[in-house]
């Protein structure tokens, strides 16, 4: 189990939070932007849950049964490309742009982790928002991991909404662990950073 050592920063006057347990062992957290402290699951969060503006983002454990189900698990967050590739300089790397069935993409890898970045139902390539994400891992840490992938996905298209998504997925032995956050590339990345094992968990 990890949960973050800091959370994310907000004008709203407090934080709170909506927990589930499933039965195979799993669990996530939503972290809620609410005018006051609430207890967890409270049913006083139904107001500012169901408002997306006050999601400041959730985090999951998920355990599987082998390694390959954790790679499975992950594979599964990317999109493959569909056409040619070709190279593109960002900071402190060099990525790939290719054609999805999904829009065009972005990709690369750091160390153990793969990024991609996706216009989906776009036509545009999503440089800028590669840039911005290349640039934050250049001089920030994500959690150790034997392996992760970290995807933003821009709204290039009425099926994909308006807002931008991120998720930042790794696992650890036989725990995947996933962070998502909308509304900003680096909301999610700034989330997983944070992340520690917690005591006892």
């Amino acid at each position: 189990m990890e949960a973050p050592a800091t959370l994310p920063a907000t004008t709203a006057a407090a934080i709170s939070a909506e927990a589930n347990k499933s039965l195979d062992g799993s669990y996530s957290v939503t972290l809620i932007a609410t005018p006051k402290p609430e207890p967890v699951n409270s049913p006083d969060l139904g107001p500012a849950a169901a408002n997306p503006s006050s999601d400041l983002g959730t985090f999951s454990t998920t355990p599987v049964d082998s390694t390959q189900a954790a790679v499975s698990y992950l594979g599964s967050a990317l999109t493959g490309c569909a056409g040619p590739q070709k190279s593109l300089s960002l900071t402190g790397t060099t990525a790939t742009i290719c054609s999805t069935a999904q829009g065009p993409a972005v990709g690369w890898s750091t160390g153990t982790w793969k990024v991609q970045v996706l216009n989906q139902g776009g036509t545009v390539t999503p440089t800028p928002q590669a840039a911005k994400l290349a640039s934050w891992l250049a001089g920030h840490s994500l959690p150790q991991a034997t392996q992760g992938v970290v995807t933003v996905t821009v709204a290039g298209g009425a099926q994909a909404g308006t807002a931008v998504t991120a998720a930042v997925i790794w696992y650890v032995g036989h725990d995947v662990y996933q962070v998502s956050a909308p509304g900003s590339e680096l909301a999610a990345l700034d989330l997983a950073a944070a992340m520690e094992p917690w005591p006892g968990g």
